[in-house]
């Protein structure tokens, strides 16, 4: 699948007011993956729209006109946060998009994002560490070499 680019601007205002409704029941698990990361609302926002690049076919898709809502009934929490301008027009095109609210989109993405293998809390070493195979085969000699290093910064 080929890869897009988003081509949303928002000059004024530069960080709009915004707000998600997420289930009372996942607003821990929304703080919980703030804390992790270390991140706020906003970098989180951005971190998100990232994941929703990496992987599209995980997203969710309505193949109907009308735009699909979160269910009734999960007593939504209000989450207010100004992100950039930018980042909300990306997300809310990626949304709409998909055929979804831009809430659901977001719960969706929160659980994605909870499930996913993160390598932060990875022990980094000072050193680069070479691995080396070697691998007769009956053609040729084929030798592969792997170098870790150390995490880069965030």
């Amino acid at each position: 699948m080929e890869r897009y680019r988003s081509r949303t601007k928002a000059y004024r205002p530069a960080f709009p007011i915004c707000r998600f409704l997420v289930p009372k029941g996942r607003q821990p698990l929304l703080e919980s993956m703030l804390g992790r990361r270390k991140m706020t609302m906003r970098q989180y926002l951005r971190h998100l729209i990232s994941l929703a690049r990496r992987e599209p076919r995980k997203l969710p898709v309505r193949s109907r006109f009308t735009t699909g809502y979160q269910k009734p009934r999960l007593n939504l929490q209000k989450v207010n946060f100004r992100p950039h301008g930018r980042d909300w027009g990306e997300f809310k095109t990626i949304a709409r998009g998909c055929g979804v609210s831009m809430c659901r989109l977001f719960v969706h993405l929160l659980l994605m994002d909870s499930k996913t293998e993160d390598p932060t809390d990875a022990v980094a070493s000072r050193w680069w560490v070479g691995l080396r195979e070697i691998v007769p085969t009956p053609a040729k000699f084929l030798i592969r070499t792997w170098w870790i290093r150390q995490k880069p910064p965030d």
